[in-house]
């Protein structure tokens, strides 16, 4: 299989789709030292999903802007609840890469899906030609690609359900990518939950949804507070990470739910706690 990328050299096996970082950084701080996936909650995961995707000249030409994601924005956001930044050029990039191959890897199966209206995926195709393009050297197509990013570090009020869920234990303690599509509007995107680095390549957007202060530009800036995000995307997102805890929850063995449960007492001050103790705190919102 050759690289989807570049179209010349064989793939490698192990491609990572969601970058290594995220989940070492997740392993790190837990009190297990392991996580789970959503699919198999009785088995102790150690990485994440890798497909043969990229050749390994292209692996190093995405690790560059991967590494300063990871020094610059991913490790104080993760260790420290850092949520403001400044980035270059690198950013935009590099969240590209990452639509790109979540997309690449979803579109096969989307064009399968008969309850999906052929013409609904025509601005998916675009899109992903003109990532790889733009990932393959056309700078200029920079603009085109509509990429935001939300630095969410404390969920503090939230519904009834939400609050039930645990959210900042739910945001914080998980990693998602995934292409929607929505069936009647056709509105478009690729969202990716990075531990709580949430990031949204809009490829149709919905005019009547609110961001603020979250638009990544190609040639660089800052990411300020307050953000704010009114969107039928966000709220896809947080029903599928409710989902994949109900699915942990119901489907995990009380051994290894007794295997969790000694791990946190034997590590009680591991930093990732700091997010159940927030959600202890969490104040409920009236209403939806």
């Amino acid at each position: 299989m050759l690289c989807q990328l570049c179209n010349l050299n064989e793939s490698i096996e192990n491609s990572h789709v969601i970058p290594r970082l995220v989940f070492r950084g997740i392993k790190s701080d837990s009190p297990t030292g392991f996580f789970r996936n959503y699919r198999t909650p009785n088995r102790r995961e150690q990485d994440g999903d890798k497909q043969p995707l990229l050749c390994l000249e292209c692996e190093k030409l995405f690790s560059v802007p991967e590494n300063l994601f990871a020094q610059n924005i991913f490790v104080p956001f993760h260790e420290r609840d850092q949520d403001h930044f400044s980035y270059g050029p690198w950013l935009h990039y590099f969240l590209t890469s990452l639509a790109w191959r979540t997309l690449a890897l979803d579109l096969p199966g989307l064009e399968t899906d008969s309850t999906i209206a052929p013409h609904l995926l025509e601005p998916l195709r675009l899109s992903l030609r003109t990532m790889r393009s733009y990932l393959c050297g056309a700078t200029h197509l920079g603009n085109s690609i509509r990429q935001h990013a939300i630095a969410w570090t404390v969920a503090g009020k939230c519904s009834p359900e939400l609050a039930a869920a645990g959210p900042n234990v739910l945001i914080r303690r998980s990693t998602v990518g995934y292409t929607l599509v929505g069936k009647r509007q056709g509105y478009a995107a690729v969202v990716h939950n990075m531990a709580g680095f949430v990031t949204v390549l809009n490829i149709k957007g919905n005019p009547r949804d609110t961001w603020l202060n979250t638009k990544i530009a190609p040639n660089g800036g800052e990411i300020t507070q307050p953000q704010k995000v009114t969107s039928w995307i966000m709220h896809d997102l947080l029903e599928w990470m409710m989902s994949a805890s109900r699915a942990i929850s119901e489907g995990m063995s009380e051994k290894q739910q007794q295997k969790i449960f000694d791990g946190m007492q034997s590590n009680p001050t591991a930093p990732s706690l700091r997010h159940a103790l927030r959600d202890a705190q969490i104040e409920v919102a009236d209403g939806d």
